[in-house]
């Protein structure tokens, strides 16, 4: 097992890789659908993920990846179906002013984000910067009480 930090659609792309996705349907080869080898992960730390959509993607959804992240959208869905199994810990990061994502989409349903006050300005594109997420992330990681304690809904996106 592996610890991950996925930072914005990274995260998503984590929580796929983590999921069982069957491949194939027997029919080029003669053989029946085989589950994947996934990624497995002890503790998921995802920054600035649009676990319950992006904020921009509901305005603009140009290419099938931001469609996939628009708020209620049958691949955020299937993550969310298969959080519960997923057997891992997952710690959401959010900054507020977060214009791309927004701060209160950062965490699956049932779960609220860790998260800071961010910059006017770019606080979704800089969130990896952000030192008190990175010493709370380093803290866990080095198995030491972290600074941060789960989160509450944040006060504005």
């Amino acid at each position: 097992e592996v610890d991950v930090v996925g930072i914005s659609m990274g995260g998503l792309a984590a929580r796929a890789a983590a999921m069982r996705w069957p491949v194939g349907d027997g029919a080029a080869d003669g053989e029946k659908a085989r589950p994947v080898k996934r990624l497995r992960i002890a503790r998921l730390f995802t920054l600035a993920t649009p676990h319950r959509g992006a904020a921009l993607a509901d305005v603009v959804a140009m290419d099938s990846l931001a469609r996939d992240m628009k708020s209620g959208s049958a691949f955020l869905r299937s993550l969310d179906d298969g959080l519960a199994g997923g057997g891992y810990e997952l710690v959401c990061y959010a900054r507020t002013r977060d214009d791309i994502v927004g701060a209160r989409n950062t965490a699956p349903p049932g779960c609220e984000p860790i998260w800071v006050e961010g910059p006017l300005l770019f606080s979704h594109h800089f969130i990896q910067q952000d030192r008190r997420i990175m010493l709370d992330i380093a803290r866990r990681l080095r198995g030491e009480a972290p600074i941060a304690v789960r989160g509450s809904v944040p006060p504005r996106d």
